[in-house]
């Protein structure tokens, strides 16, 4: 397990990081809920690929106001963290905007 840090704990409702192997390619895992997690068993995750989602959404500025856009972390919030409240939202999005 690799060092722990705020954005971290704070984008894995409080818990330590979570990692998808998928061939050589790995994954962080955000989680919305603490869970307890044994190396070595296997689990099922659905979610919101970030990052994609974010391309996806392209940036209308073309890098005019840096990128990713803060209105498109924003939106991929919501689809992966329904339910935020305001201030959640805005300090979530720029956990994932700075990450």
């Amino acid at each position: 397990m690799e060092s722990e840090n705020t954005t971290d704990a704070a984008l894995n409702a409080g818990g330590s990081s979570v990692y998808l192997w998928e061939g050589t390619h790995r994954y962080r895992l955000f989680l919305r809920k603490p869970v307890e997690v044994v190396h070595g068993k296997e689990y099922i995750a659905e979610g919101v690929y970030a990052q994609k989602a974010i391309e996806e959404i392209g940036d209308p500025d073309q890098g005019k106001n840096g990128y990713p856009l803060p209105s498109s972390c924003e939106r991929v919030v919501r689809m992966a963290w329904s339910g935020l409240s305001f201030d959640e939202l805005d300090s979530t999005a720029s956990l994932v905007r700075a990450g």
